[in-house]
């Protein structure tokens, strides 16, 4: 009898991840090689496995140091009588270190090790496992869940349980649907910076709001637990204002974001966000008289000037503005004053146009 060792590299969003201390973050895994294995240490078959002709494959999660070297190892998925022969010889392997900009780091992939029996042909090395994106555009969520470590994966599974929910039976629509929030939720916890964080709780937000909104109570508590774990952020005080978002409530929903603006008066876009608030207000009441509104949006356009004062480059201050000076104009009787106020709203429209043709692409 021959003994053939295989090993398969896994390469997916669950299965090669950079370690990072602190730092500017890694490139996207998806984007990057795994390391390239430059010592591969064969395993040696035990004698009591060869003996009961046990053979199949040990899944092992190793770390591989900044250095190359493996410096641990974790059994995934196991087959006891042949783990610590693949442990010990995965423990040998040396990789080419893997550089993130322009330094080595640590990694952590997954690896199997394939034990096989054959006197007669080699068995086939394993195929790699789906990756992580390609089972959530097949649709295949619950191989995808365990695989979800990085907020941006919770993120993403969140997002395509929650919108195929509709298409699916009343059984499960339910389980995915709860299993979408738990992801959300989970996405808010990982997140490695503000930015990422209030994609998950906005993303969240709106799944209160529209895919479950029989979860509505749970979006209150959530979220006020939310602005006091996070409270050097912006984004659950908005949200947590966003939900008083009704007719009914459109004064206590001001009242709330002029708090957040108070709260976070540096903040750009916390300052056009409430100059927007300030506008809707009067969009839900087309009969709010007309000193009011010139009041409401006076206040939102001295705003606004405040916010690009912060961020002369703000592309959301530039077209709240000119949305702003339009809807000053519609109220002026002066003629010349309007045309005056819809060419400085142009102006603002042309600048937000080319800053957004300098994105890169």
């Amino acid at each position: 009898m021959q003994m053939l060792a295989t090993l398969v590299v896994a390469v997916t969003g669950a299965a090669f991840a950079v370690q990072s201390s602190g730092g500017q973050a890694p490139a996207a895994a998806d984007t990057m090689k795994p390391p390239t294995i430059i010592k591969n240490v064969p395993p040696v078959y035990p004698p009591d496995a060869r003996a009961a002709r046990i053979e199949g494959r040990v899944v092992i999660e190793a770390t591989i140091s900044p250095a190359g070297t493996v410096s641990d190892t974790k059994v995934i998925r196991s087959i006891p009588m042949l783990d610590q022969a693949a442990v010990d010889a995965v423990k040998q392997w040396v990789y080419e270190p893997t550089i993130i900009h322009g330094k080595p780091v640590a990694v952590i992939m997954t690896v199997t090790v394939n034990f096989a029996l054959d006197s007669a042909a080699p068995a086939k090395p394993a195929e790699p496992p789906p990756s992580f994106d390609a089972l959530i555009a097949a649709l295949r969520f619950a191989e995808a869940e365990p695989m979800a470590r990085t907020a941006a994966e919770h993120l993403a599974l969140g997002r395509a349980l929650a919108d195929t929910a509709p298409l699916a039976s009343a059984a499960e629509r339910a389980r995915n649907l709860a299993s979408a929030e738990d992801h959300f939720k989970r996405a808010i916890e990982l997140a490695p910076d503000p930015a990422q964080r209030s994609d998950a709780m906005h993303r969240l937000h709106g799944y209160y709001l529209s895919d479950n909104p029989a979860r509505r109570a749970e979006a209150d508590a959530f979220f006020k637990s939310a602005a006091e774990r996070y409270s050097n952020e912006p984004a659950a005080h908005m949200v947590l204002a966003s939900l008083l978002y009704s007719e009914k409530t459109m004064d206590a929903y001001i009242d709330a974001m002029r708090r957040v603006g108070t709260r976070f008066p540096k903040d750009a876009e916390v300052r056009a966000l409430v100059a927007s608030a300030l506008r809707d207000s009067i969009k839900v009441n087309p009969k709010t008289p007309e000193a009011r509104q010139r009041t409401l949006l006076a206040e939102a356009r001295t705003g606004l000037d405040e916010a690009l004062t912060l961020d002369p480059e703000s592309q959301l201050a530039l077209l709240t503005k000119a949305l702003v000076l339009r809807d000053l104009a519609g109220l002026e009787n002066d003629h010349k004053r309007a045309a005056a106020l819809e060419a400085e709203a142009q102006r603002l429209i042309d600048q937000q146009i080319i800053l957004e043709a300098r994105k890169p692409k």
